[in-house]
């Protein structure tokens, strides 16, 4: 009974020696108690702090914890989790709660007025975190397009895609740059029971400045991930290919709600315009619908041997590969020989009593076997890779851009052909006199690429539909 009383009397005597010290106007060391709160906030230990105020450490606890639940709701957002759930919350507190523990600040510097001033050395590990990050979310997202999660939960989702986040948060973490300083001054506030306080903006403005960079995060989050069963994005630019350019409108009119007659109309007024490049080619503006249809039917063949292929990425682009088609390229030779040779015996007046719609045909004709049999040994050229963007309407329905439509088009058929330009054969007309000095200028159709960044597209005056 008696050890009972002395240890009474020792803890009443404690509290004594607290309440002077806070309450009764008795000289405090705030340089000592800032640090200890400081301690307190960063690692979460409070045993230095508990010597000063058990009230002190209770306010802490209950400002951090609160301060700790927003960067991380935030850092769950920078990543694409917008909706997070309780275990992800909880996932990235624990890992806040790590970070900010290995933060370096010097001891406090007393100021004026009750005011002290830190410095503290944040960690820089947010711009290094987004660059290694990149990588993984593409991956991650590819993988989702695929449908390679649909068999997980939302939740089971969310877990699989935030470990991978926190592994890459836990290593750049282990090499955080701490050689920047930032000057923080934290006013205390005395309270009517005597006690000193920090602010509540004062626990905000230590943990938000334990990450470099924090405040700039929000304003380039990454896209929110949402579990895929099927996109369709790359399904749709493959569908759309093989419709146009391998007459197989099957996948086009499964992602889309045209019928497959639908397709084979877009099949061969894509023929169509092809064939008035044809025209462009030989220096010829128009020609009758029948020759029209048997240039189209050539081209048919051409098209035929269509080479690319595609790959979903995410957020709606659609990596797409060509390996463009050198069929002008590999029968110009023989094409230069067959035009100087058909412009001399036009000189001579062979054609002057055909009409033009003959003219026409006895000139184009023996090109297109020239192109028929040219299609044997046809090479292609080096593969052009580039990215167009897939956009659905709020009906559920894809398209892309017309530029990105003309970028493909370009792409399938190589129409270089800088080879060709000294060769000086004319436009033809019939009963025209053949001239060494003309030629035919390509250079407003065929030499005019897309850029590789700028994608400056051509256009063929077709309807993407």
């Amino acid at each position: 009974m008696i050890i009972h009383r002395k240890k009474a009397c020792i803890v009443f005597a404690a509290l004594m020696i607290t309440a002077c010290l806070f309450g009764c106007g008795m000289s405090v060391n705030l340089a000592d108690y800032t640090d200890a709160m400081v301690d307190a906030i960063y690692t979460g230990n409070s045993g230095d702090l508990s010597a000063f105020s058990k009230i002190a450490v209770t306010d802490v606890e209950e400002q951090r914890s609160a301060v700790i639940d927003d960067i991380s709701v935030t850092m769950l957002h920078f990543i694409g989790i917008a909706q997070p759930d309780k275990d992800a919350k909880n996932t990235m507190k624990q890992w806040v709660k790590k970070a900010i523990a290995t933060v370096r600040v010097e001891p406090c510097i007393p100021g004026d007025d009750d005011t002290m001033t830190l410095v503290v050395h944040p960690l820089d590990v947010l711009d290094i975190f987004g660059e290694n990050f990149h990588d993984y979310y593409a991956s991650f997202a590819v993988k989702n397009s695929q449908s390679n999660y649909k068999d997980l939960s939302d939740t089971q989702f969310q877990s699989t895609y935030l470990k991978g986040a926190i592994k890459i948060l836990n290593k750049t973490l282990l090499s955080a740059d701490t050689s920047n300083m930032a000057r923080l001054t934290i006013s205390l506030t005395k309270g009517n029971d005597g006690r000193y306080r920090f602010e509540d903006e004062s626990i905000e403005t230590l943990l938000i400045g334990a990450f470099y960079g924090y405040k700039n995060i929000l304003d380039d989050p990454w896209p929110e991930l949402v579990r895929q069963e099927y996109s369709g994005f790359g399904d749709y630019v493959q569908g759309l290919m093989d419709c146009i350019y391998l007459c197989d409108p099957y996948l086009y009119s499964e992602v889309t709600d045209l019928s497959e007659d639908d397709g084979y109309e877009i099949y061969w007024n894509g023929l169509l315009s092809e064939a008035y490049v044809f025209l462009d080619y030989l220096g010829i503006d128009d020609v009758s619908d029948d020759l029209l249809d048997e240039i189209a039917y050539m081209l048919s063949y051409v098209y035929d041997y269509s080479d690319y292929y595609v790959t979903e990425e995410y957020g709606g682009d659609v990596s797409v590969t060509i390996y463009p088609m050198n069929i002008y390229l590999d029968t110009r030779d023989e094409v230069i020989a067959y035009m100087a040779d058909f412009a001399r015996r036009n000189e001579n007046g062979e054609f002057s009593r055909y009409t033009e719609d003959d003219y026409l045909e006895e000139f184009i004709y023996p090109i297109l076997e020239i192109f028929y049999d040219g299609l044997e040994d046809m090479t292609y050229a080096d593969p052009v890779t580039f990215t167009v963007h897939v956009d659905i309407d709020n009906d559920g329905q894809m398209s892309i851009s017309d530029d990105d439509f003309n970028t493909i088009d370009y792409y399938i058929i190589n129409y270089d052909f800088d080879a060709l330009y000294g060769t000086n054969i004319p436009a033809m007309k019939k009963d025209e006199r053949y001239n060494d000095s003309d030629h035919r200028d390509f250079g407003s159709f065929f030499h005019n690429p897309p850029d590789s960044e700028t994608v400056e597209t051509v256009d063929f005056g077709r309807d993407v539909v």
